[in-house]
This record gives structure tokens, C-alpha cells and sequence, in this order.
């Protein structure tokens, strides 16, 4: 292990951070470096200890968990302020062989599901265990509910009063609603999962209840590894801490665009970089489209990248306005590989979502190989609700900057492609330049 990283764990710097945020999120300071300078002029330690670290974040953001439930139908805007929450939340839970029982139980608590159990996934054996206090069940893969999604690696949500959920039947539990996640290791294999049974007021799940498990989730997946397969702690917890940041930063930043009508290309760069993070993939692609021109064109940097709004994947998404998932890009007609061949770029997986404004697709955000395994329907959902609010913002932009005293777009996208024949070739020697199957459409 590196000595940052060993620096980092042993000063629980993670934590510290996290401390400092909640600190600037309660006081809203207009000068946040004097205030922090301020703060930390407060705090007298006499030795630097981690534990004290703990203490002061579990402090600052102690009155959270006292604020009650939030409302039953929130708009957009307090669902993104509801995650955020969940996240400072989540940050609060201790560590050590109960955090993830106490994970799942501020879950219910917060989400107001009744009950959440976790299964074992034992692939050599092709089963998946789960323990309660008073006896061990176990689940062939394929059987139920749980042995689907066991088979499948895909979440599972259902309302039905006949599902077929063995170990719940065994247990007498009445099961009408319930929401099934699989729990991934780097590779993309199912080593654990976690089902959330019924909610409280008796109400079917929707996609906005799986998107706040998988929050809950990922903090959940971080203590299993380190107890089933003795991993690291405070490096795991870094990953999610820096994800759970990145959408935090984007839902911000949309937000900031929003009230103070920002360049539509520094919204765009922002979603980009910031979407890199959240679904930690290799590249990343906003298209906005022009349907009148029907082309849809990109900024990228000092390059502009202009195709048909009906060629490629993200052609395809937009014209459809569905999400298209694909796991591997060379079985899929519709990629184009010239880009690979040329500079010897390997695409493996891609995910392009629509981003609509009042059922319109106004631009498409197109993702390029996950790091690590496949794009899954977790990055599909976290994404979804961003997007939902970027989308909006995205179009209200660029109609205002189509307003001539408003020169935001730049003179090229006036006339789409008219100039961008010629340099297409360029373009695709440029190694920041994220665009993948249409690189050659446009010559």
C-alpha cells in the first residue's frame, strides 16, 4: 500500500473531510476559506487523534437524524436535497462487524421499508444463504425471487401478492411488495444481496425507493467485503465517499445553472467530468440535440463534434428516446468501430441515457466501458434522477442562449457541421475526444 494511502487511513481524512462539508453545509458562508479557517482555529486538540474526527462529524450533523420524515410526495428538488441527506446520513453510521446490520436498519428507518435481509452468494455452490437469529435458509440459484436475481445480477422490483419468495413463505412473512439488489465485487460478480420487503404505508415500490437503497447499498457492499473477504476499510469507504460527493457536486452545480443561467458549456463540461465519477466509467459524451437540423452536436474543449441525430447508439437513444445498455459493443450493429480501429481504442461497454424535458429528448449522455464489469441498472436509476433535473435546465440554457444577444453556443453549432467536414479526421487523433462509434460519420 502507498504512503498516501496509509496517511490517509490512519488519519481518517475521509471522515475529516466529510466534516468540513457538513460544516459549510449548515452555515452557507459567503467566504467558505475564512470560514474553515475560522473552524479549525475553534478545534484545540492536544494530540491529533482519528477517533476525535468521528466525534466532531457525529456533532455536526447530529441534528439530522431528529428532522422526522420527509414528505410523502416530494418534487424533484427535495428528492435531490432527501439523497443528499441520505448521504450525510450514511456517513454518521460507525464501523466494525454491526455496521451493516445498522446500515440496513437506518435504511428501513430513513426509506420506510419494514424489513431488509441480507443473502450470502456462494457461486461454487450456487446458492445463496441467508441467517436469521434463529435458523439458516438457503436458496438454489434460479429459485424465487432471490435465486433470479442471484442468476441474473439484475435488481428485481415487484408488487404482487403471489411472489414466490421461498425463505419469506418459510418464515410466514406476507411479502406484497419487495425490491431485490445484487451486491457486486470488482469483477461483477453477485457475492451478496439485499432485499427490502414492503413498505410501511403498504404502497408498491417505485424506481425513486431503488435508487436510495443502492445509496444505502454501496456503504452495505463496502462492510461485506471487508468482514467476507478481509478488504480494506478506509479504502473502500474512499470510493464511495468520493461518489457520493460527485453527486453531490453535480446536483449543485445544476442547481447553480439553474438560478443564475450558466454557460450551457460549462453545464455540460461539469455533467460530463462529474458522471465519470458517479458510474466510474472511461468516457463520457453529452449530446444536445437540434431536432430542426436534426443533428446533435457536442462540446468538447476547443473541439466541436457535430453528427446526424439519427446515426450511431446515441443516434438511436435519441430518436427512440429509451436507454440502450450494451454489454459488449462489438455484437451490437448499430457501433460504428472506426474510432477503435483508428487509434486503437478498445470499446467494450456502453450505456446512453435520454435526457427529456417534457418528453422531448433534448440531448443524450452517452458513457464508454465501465471500469469495472457492466454498466448496471443501479448506474441506470442514480443517474436517472439527475438527469431528470439536468434535462430541464440543459433546455431552458439552450434556449436562452439561442437568443442572438446571448453568443453562448459557439458560431459553428449556428450552423451545424457546415464547418466540421474538414476536420472530422483531426478531431479523431484529438485523445480527449470521448466520442467512440460516430467518429466517421460526418466525413
Amino acid at each position: 500500500m502507498s504512503n498516501e494511502h496509509s496517511y490517509v487511513r490512519k488519519k481518517n481524512v475521509s471522515k475529516l473531510i466529510q466534516w468540513l462539508t457538513s460544516e459549510l453545509v449548515k452555515d452557507e458562508p459567503e467566504n467558505p476559506i475564512k470560514f474553515i479557517h475560522n473552524l479549525t482555529g475553534q478545534v484545540k486538540f492536544q494530540e491529533y487523534s482519528s477517533d476525535q474526527v468521528d466525534d466532531l462529524l457525529a456533532d455536526s450533523i447530529k441534528g439530522i437524524k431528529d428532522r422526522g420524515a420527509p414528505p410523502q410526495d416530494p418534487g424533484l428538488d427535495s428528492e435531490l436535497e432527501r439523497i443528499t441527506e441520505a448521504l450525510q446520513r450514511i456517513s454518521l453510521l460507525p464501523k466494525g462487524e454491526q455496521s451493516m446490520l445498522n446500515i440496513m436498519q437506518e435504511m428501513c428507518s430513513y426509506c420506510g421499508f419494514a424489513m431488509a435481509h441480507l443473502y450470502t452468494v456462494h457461486s461454487d455452490k450456487r446458492t445463496c444463504i441467508f441467517e436469521s437469529e434463529e435458523k439458516k435458509y438457503e436458496v438454489a440459484f434460479g429459485e424465487g425471487v432471490i435465486g433470479k436475481v442471484a442468476e441474473s445480477g439484475n435488481t428485481l422490483r415487484l408488487s404482487s401478492p403471489d411472489i414466490c419468495d421461498p425463505v419469506a413463505t418459510a418464515m410466514g412473512l406476507d411479502v406484497r411488495s419487495t425490491v431485490i439488489c445484487p451486491l457486486k465485487s470488482e469483477s461483477g460478480e453477485v457475492i451478496a444481496i439485499l432485499q427490502m420487503i414492503n413498505k410501511n404505508q403498504d404502497e408498491p415500490f417505485t424506481v425513486r425507493d431503488e435508487l436510495y437503497a443502492s445509496l444505502f447499498c454501496t456503504q452495505i457492499l463496502a462492510c461485506f467485503l471487508c468482514t467476507q473477504f478481509d478488504s480494506n476499510y478506509n479504502e473502500i469507504e474512499m470510493s464511495v465517499s468520493n461518489q457520493f460527493h460527485a453527486v453531490v457536486d453535480l446536483i449543485g452545480a445544476i442547481q447553480h445553472a439553474e438560478e443564475n443561467r450558466s454557460p450551457l458549456s460549462s453545464l455540460i463540461f461539469t455533467i460530463t467530468r462529474r458522471t465519470l465519477q458517479i458510474v466510474e466509467c472511461d468516457r463520457c459524451t453529452l449530446f444536445v440535440c437540434d431536432p430542426v437540423a436534426k443533428q446533435m452536436w457536442s462540446m468538447q474543449g476547443e473541439i466541436n463534434i457535430c453528427i446526424p441525430i439519427d446515426k450511431g447508439i446515441a443516434g438511436s437513444c435519441a430518436t427512440k428516446g429509451e436507454i440502450i445498455k450494451i454489454d459488449e459493443a462489438y455484437e451490437d450493429d448499430r457501433f460504428n468501430p472506426a474510432f477503435d480501429k483508428k487509434s486503437g481504442y478498445r470499446t467494450r461497454t456502453i450505456l446512453c441515457m435520454p435526457m427529456k424535458s417534457n418528453d422531448e429528448v433534448i440531448a443524450v449522455l452517452q458513457l464508454i466501458n465501465k471500469n469495472n464489469g457492466l454498466f448496471t441498472t443501479d448506474d441506470q436509476n442514480l443517474l436517472s434522477l439527475v438527469l431528470d433535473k439536468a434535462a430541464k435546465v440543459v433546455d431552458n440554457l439552450r434556449k436562452f442562449h439561442k437568443n442572438p444577444a446571448q453568443r453562448e453556443m459557439p458560431c459553428e453549432m449556428k450552423s451545424p457541421c457546415k464547418n466540421l467536414r474538414k476536420s472530422s479526421a483531426d478531431s479523431l487523433k484529438c485523445p480527449m475526444l470521448p466520442l467512440i462509434e460516430e467518429g466517421n460519420e460526418e466525413m
